[in-house]
């Protein structure tokens, strides 16, 4: 049962990734200057002195948001594909070449979507992302594997 959840979570990630891609360049831009503007806010209460906009922040948001997003597909992938074995250093490497060729997909995917376009420094920023998922994924397992042998 574990291995099916573990398999939805994947595709579920894949799907909501492939989600924002489909979405019209207008679409992107009013959700990414929202959060960004919700970011804005929650600066000004903690330090009500900044003087960021939506201008100095909207393309480092939609960045991150590109990270944050396949972070999770790789830890989700490797999570995935390791359930009986653990994460070896095979299934790392396999689960990050995964996500390169779902990053260069999606970039390709871009192309046939209104006012989208493909960026290969996109295929960077996530794939990027998905290696620090995976490498934390794999930190986490070396700290917590002995665990449950002890208790």
């Amino acid at each position: 049962m574990h291995r099916i959840i573990s398999g939805i979570a994947v595709v579920a990630c894949a799907i909501l990734i492939f989600m924002f891609s489909q979405q019209p360049v207008h679409i992107s831009r009013d959700l990414s200057v929202r959060v960004t503007e919700f970011i804005i806010q929650w600066m000004h209460i903690w330090n009500p002195d900044h003087a960021y906009t939506v201008a100095d922040l909207h393309k480092l948001v939609r960045k991150c948001a590109h990270v944050l997003l396949y972070f999770a597909f790789g830890m989700l992938l490797l999570h995935a594909l390791s359930v009986r074995k653990g994460p070896t250093s095979r299934l790392m490497l396999l689960t990050g070449l995964a996500c390169l060729i779902y990053a260069i997909t999606d970039e390709w995917h871009q192309l046939y979507v209104p006012g989208r376009g493909a960026q290969w420094q996109d295929v960077i920023i996530d794939t990027a992302g998905a290696i620090l998922g995976i490498l934390l994924y794999k930190l986490v397992h070396l700290l917590f594997r002995g665990r449950g042998k002890r208790d």
